[in-house]
């Protein structure tokens, strides 16, 4: 069962709960602050609720749509994904970036 948990004209983040993942999907590099920071949001709360329901999830980042010189987005995706590393040592199984 896939549920979308955001999605604008600049992101698309959505939950395979069957699979157990978490999908972060870059469309565009034409963001601003608002939506920014509303990405982060979701972002940090899925995985304190990961880690409140005592679960394990992989997670897909996907910024193939990005072209090199646009990643600033990802930059704070990864940010925070270090500042999430203690959830992640007992509640990720895995992560791709595509």
């Amino acid at each position: 069962m896939l549920n979308t948990l955001l999605k604008n004209d600049c992101v698309h983040l959505f939950v395979d709960h069957n699979k157990n993942i978490f999908n972060i999907e870059i469309l565009s590099s034409d963001y601003n602050s608002d939506q920014k920071k509303e990405l982060i949001d979701y972002i940090n709360n899925f995985w304190i609720f990961v880690q409140a329901s005592e679960q394990k999830y992989h997670i897909i980042i996907n910024v193939h749509n990005l072209g090199l010189c646009h990643i600033g987005i990802f930059d704070e995706i990864i940010k925070l994904l270090k500042l999430l590393e203690p959830i992640f040592v007992n509640h990720q199984h895995s992560s791709c970036l595509i």
